[in-house]
């Protein structure tokens, strides 16, 4: 099965754990964790959700994301308070 979701950062689960897609998600506790995983695995991702990793988000991690996941089309940010953003493509 290919990965479409790609989760990075500490999230609570449970809540997102009825989400068909996570059966085929790829998780990672930070940016750099990904960089570990098989790049075939993630050419698919086509959704990213960050948790947690807002101050992290500068210009290199950016561009590692970008060429890590070919195929992201979406990003979501998940900020400390638990609150969803869209990261927009003005903001990559």
């Amino acid at each position: 099965m290919k990965t479409k979701l790609v989760i990075v950062g500490r999230m609570r689960l449970e809540s997102l754990q009825e989400v068909p897609q996570l059966s085929c998600a790829i998780y990672a506790e930070d940016v750099s964790e990904l960089e570990q995983i098989e790049a075939q695995e993630l050419q698919n991702a086509s959704t990213l959700i960050l948790c947690n990793l807002l101050s992290q988000l500068n210009e290199s991690t950016k561009l590692k994301l970008q060429h890590l996941l070919p195929s992201l089309q979406d990003v979501i940010l998940i900020s400390n308070d638990g609150s969803p953003r869209i990261w927009t493509t003005d903001d990559r």
